[in-house]
């Protein structure tokens, strides 16, 4: 089974995320959209109109947009 690896904004403290644990963090994404906003970062990704089309976003685009990762491996230590 595939994890997800991300220690952003949201994130478990070891940072190992099933797909449906990081999915339900990225739901949070507008908030914490116009909090980076406001504090001055360029909030932007491909051609989307963002927040509203991050409802849009694939697996892959969260992933990529989150910089988070995605490991294959059978055992991550912490779990």
């Amino acid at each position: 089974m595939p994890y997800i690896l991300y220690t952003g904004i949201g994130a478990k403290e070891s940072g190992i995320h099933s797909i449906e644990e990081f999915l339900n963090i990225t739901k949070n994404a507008s908030l914490h959209y116009y909090e980076m906003t406001s504090l001055g970062f360029e909030m932007e990704y491909k051609n989307y109109l963002l927040p509203d089309d991050f409802t849009k976003f694939t697996l892959e685009e969260w992933i990529d947009y989150s910089g988070a990762s995605i490991s294959n491996a059978c055992h991550i230590q912490g779990t």
